[in-house]
């Protein structure tokens, strides 16, 4: 066979000739209108927490006047359990769950022995609730609840409760050595406080945070604010980060200009309070010896 010779090869008996409009074929979904390809790129690059959000199955219980124990066999680790409108009811959770929501519930008691997966727990409009937690939860949302009382077995176990338009909330630990952790709040005391407070709006976030001065660890409960680019944080927050700042800018005057100029501190967010008020998270310690002992 020649370099230069011309070499045909066979097309398949079965295979129509293709035209210059028919060169590609796209399959869509027509509830997406996606291709199939894009579909699986899609899902490829869903965080794993949505891609559970959107797969889970949600369990609903609804009792009156029961005592109900869940093991394995009652509960799927993909399902989320969703307690609705149950009254008079102590609940036991041995099994695994994906997420836990308790919801217009009355009377009632739950402890959670079982691995909950997303480590989250959602409380609302409840009235006269215990949740005692002896599996990790890190994140629980309460809001519209009259009367909750949330235990953590440990410290380890817990990271934040984030609530809202809540009234006697109480958190706190069984482990001995955090029992003197507790928080006993609501809005109508956070209002007295701080008559600024919208309860339609403002939300609060519990959490554990280590003093910078005595390096104790103290449960603090403190008000979420909003930064005028719309980022949530707190005026405790929003204060170490500005100190941050102006540390960095001073030192940097220093070895441009010299040690003879000072800059001034910017001041403080919020509403002034004295050393010797009551705290505004709700301690009921003086400020200087609660959120204020830091400054």
């Amino acid at each position: 066979m020649l370099a230069n010779e011309n070499v045909e090869v066979p097309k398949e008996q079965n295979e129509p000739p293709k035209t210059g409009k028919e060169k590609y074929t796209v399959t869509t979904n027509s509830k997406t209108g996606l291709t199939e390809e894009e579909e699986k790129k899609l899902k490829e690059n869903l965080d794993n927490g949505f891609t559970q959000k959107m797969n889970q199955k949600i369990k609903i219980i609804q009792l009156k006047d029961e005592t109900k124990l869940f093991t394995d066999k009652d509960v799927e680790s993909t399902e989320t359990l969703f307690f609705k409108g149950c009254e008079n009811c102590k609940f036991v959770v041995a099994a695994m769950s994906t997420k836990i929501c308790i919801e217009k519930c009355k009377d009632c008691s739950f402890i959670f022995n079982g691995k909950v997966i997303t480590q989250v727990q959602e409380l609302w409009n409840n009235i006269n609730v215990n949740v005692f937690n002896n599996t990790v939860i890190k994140t629980v949302q309460v809001d519209l609840c009259n009367g909750a009382v949330i235990c953590f077995n440990k410290t380890d176990s817990f990271n934040r409760v984030v609530w809202a338009a809540t009234e006697k909330l109480k958190i706190h630990f069984k482990d001995k050595e955090a029992a003197h952790h507790v928080v006993d709040t609501g809005i109508t005391e956070m209002k007295k406080l701080n008559p600024t407070i919208n309860e339609k709006v403002d939300q609060f976030i519990v959490r554990l945070i280590k003093n910078k001065v005595t390096e104790k660890v103290d449960l603090r409960n403190e008000l979420i604010i909003r930064l005028d680019n719309g980022f949530p944080t707190t005026e405790r927050e929003e204060r170490e980060f500005q100190r941050r700042q102006e540390a960095n800018l001073q030192k940097l005057t220093n070895e441009l200009l010299g040690k003879n100029i000072h800059l001034g501190r910017r001041k403080d967010i919020g509403p002034k309070i004295r050393r010797n008020d009551p705290c505004k998270c709700g301690s009921k310690k003086k400020y200087k010896n609660c959120c204020g002992s830091d400054l």
